[in-house]
């Protein structure tokens, strides 16, 4: 029961100390940009020290990172990571700091100038996330790769202290702290860009956080305590299957986004993206798409029950992941172009005037009602009798 407290403990605290630090938004966006930085240097930092004193071998770290290989029962990890690097919200929340950056007047020149910079700036993040999670991996694998151990978040900290000693505890703690916070602010923020630039809701900055909040964290600790009696690790591999729900979601944040940036009435032929640039990010949404699709073969296949009933549901399943997919990639408007053109075209205009007619007749049928309890006498009850039209 102590570690399930501890665990509820650090959530609060986690929370709270996120909700004094977003105070610093009132400062401005530079102040809250000098905390991401100053917090994601301490995780870097942190993570460093246990790398660079774990004796992990450079030599094949940078074999792997040249000539990876992937082991087929890494699927499930491999899919968790690229959901939890790209999370699909981070592509609006990067996409939205641009627009701290407005320069002033707006110019061609300087437009191009910030967007440059943006484009050197977004790299330079996933870099260094990427070897921050290098770095964790690479300690982990030094220290406990071949062992029957069951390594998750709640046994991590004392497996470390055991293997190598009391101080990578410490510094293993500092960097999940500080990427604790970040995970927190960024995503409320980008819940904030969400909610105000698609769905036109003003929330306030305190009020979000306690929905995020609590959506996100009573599930979580019930999880937790429901779990308790598994002498496994079965949260962490929840916390990982959540990740890898985070990957198969990524195509529908993707998919849009290249649509939006290289539609020419949007970002005007300017600042749209090239026909290449274009094709170059449609390649990688397909090996998302891919990935996900090998993902959930393997998945039916390892975890689920064999039977025609799974095996039909499964694949309706997939069929509608990627008919929804192909509608989104398509694009609807084009999508409506071609459907006008064929058989169908015809058919669908008649269904939506017959839609439009009902709606109209209603509309009217619901006005007249209006009317007519408008014309009553409510404090008559003999006038309720009559009709008025």
């Amino acid at each position: 029961m102590v570690p399930l407290c501890r665990v509820a403990a650090g959530c609060i605290v986690v929370s709270c100390s996120a909700f004094l630090l977003l105070l610093l938004e009132r400062r401005g966006a530079r102040w809250l940009e000098a905390l991401f930085g100053a917090v994601i240097g301490m995780e870097a930092i942190a993570m460093s020290v246990n790398f660079f004193r774990a004796g992990v071998p450079a030599k094949e770290v940078a074999l792997g990172l040249f000539r990876p290989t992937l082991p087929g029962n890494a699927i499930v990890p491999a899919v968790g990571a690229l959901g939890a690097l790209v999370m699909p919200y981070n592509l609006f929340f990067s996409s939205a700091v641009v627009m701290s950056r407005r320069p002033s007047p707006p110019t061609r020149g300087r437009v191009r100038e910030v967007l440059w910079y943006h484009r050197l700036e977004t790299p330079l993040v996933l870099l260094g996330t990427f070897i921050i999670n290098m770095f964790v991996i690479c300690v982990f694998a030094t220290g406990f790769y071949g062992t029957d151990q069951e390594i998750g978040l709640q046994s991590a900290g004392d497996l470390l202290a055991e293997r190598f000693g009391s101080e990578f505890k410490l510094f293993w703690a500092l960097g999940l702290l500080a990427a604790g916070q970040v995970s927190t602010i960024a995503l409320t923020y980008a819940g904030q860009l969400i909610m105000a630039g698609m769905l036109r809701i003003e929330v306030q900055g305190w009020k979000r956080m306690v929905c995020t909040r609590m959506v996100a964290l009573v599930p979580a600790l019930a999880g937790k305590f429901a779990l308790a009696t598994n002498a496994s690790n079965s949260f962490d591999r929840l916390n990982q299957m959540l990740n890898v729900v985070q990957s198969i979601q990524l195509p529908f944040a993707l998919i849009p986004a290249i649509h939006m940036a290289a539609n020419r009435a949007i970002m005007t032929p300017v600042f749209a993206t090239s026909k290449f640039l274009t094709t170059f990010c449609s390649l990688i949404a397909l090996a998302v798409v891919s990935v996900n699709g090998y993902f959930l073969v393997t998945f039916r296949q390892d975890n689920l029950p064999s039977g025609a009933g799974v095996t039909v549901g499964w694949a309706f399943l997939m069929t509608a992941y990627y008919i929804s997919l192909a509608y989104y990639a398509v694009s609807p408007t084009r999508l409506h172009s071609w459907v006008s053109k064929t058989w169908l075209g015809p058919r669908l205009h008649r269904a939506q005037t017959s839609v439009a007619v009902a709606g109209s007749a209603t509309a009217r049928a619901a006005g007249g009602l209006v009317t007519w309890a408008k014309g009553i006498n409510w404090r008559d009850p003999e006038s309720l009798l009559e009709v008025h039209l």
